[in-house]
């Protein structure tokens, strides 16, 4: 049994050796309990195994036969609740997500990266639910290039950042029909029958997030534009 952004997942045949998942990521199903259930790993091949490190980083090993059913059953969750899968990065900032967004090659993983003293939720996809009326933002065990693991962290949404690779670092506010836009192309649909995201969602997180383009070198001392950010 696995939790990720607050949802409960039984995947069958994929490997997990004992001991490796711990706190939140082990759930004992309750009875009458309904659970996502996905199969992972191609027939004969080499199943992948997750593991949840101590300080909450996921390890997974196997690659896409993990990923895919595993995009496959949030992107289904997502659907059929209040919910929306993103390619994007995330960040915890003073406990609210931070999530970077754009075309590939954008910066997204690079921006992840040079934040080391801030914790990565995932730099390939993240969750944004609406929970209570507020917009929380959870991280997955999903990874794309950066050299750091993914976590098992979750915030309120508090700013949307689209990187801008330049020769100096600086915030640009974006408007809400802008950021919707993007929202909308980050936007993950799993298969062409699949139903699409809740615009009405991402309409309410282009309206109540800020967002900006984050313009930055490739060098650490991007970091300070995280401080200009109007957190609330």
């Amino acid at each position: 049994m696995l939790a990720i952004a607050g949802w409960r997942f039984l995947f069958e045949g994929l490997a997990v050796p004992p001991g490796s998942c711990a706190g939140a990521f082990e759930i004992p199903a309750q009875p009458g309990e309904r659970v996502q259930r996905v199969r992972a790993g191609a027939p004969g091949g080499e199943l992948p195994t997750l593991t949840v490190e101590s300080d909450s980083t996921w390890t997974v090993r196997g690659g896409d036969a993990f990923e895919s059913p595993l995009i496959l059953a949030l992107t289904a969750k997502a659907a059929a609740s209040d919910a929306v899968v993103l390619h994007c990065s995330g960040l915890l900032y003073k406990e609210r997500t931070l999530l970077a967004l754009g075309q590939s090659g954008a910066g997204k993983s690079t921006l992840a990266t040079l934040m080391a003293d801030v914790p990565m939720l995932s730099d390939e996809f993240n969750v944004v639910r609406r929970i209570a009326e507020r917009l929380i933002g959870y991280g997955t065990p999903l990874r794309s290039t950066s050299p750091r693991q993914p976590s098992n962290l979750s915030g309120r949404l508090g700013a949307l950042l689209f990187p801008v690779k330049s020769q100096s670092d600086f915030l640009e506010p974006v408007p809400a029909d802008q950021a919707l836009r993007q929202l909308a192309q980050s936007a993950v649909i799993s298969e062409v029958d699949a139903p699409r995201p809740s615009f009405a969602l991402l309409a309410e997180i282009a309206r109540q997030v800020p967002a900006f383009n984050f313009h930055f070198r490739k060098d650490l001392a991007c970091r300070r534009l995280l401080d200009e950010l109007p957190i609330r």
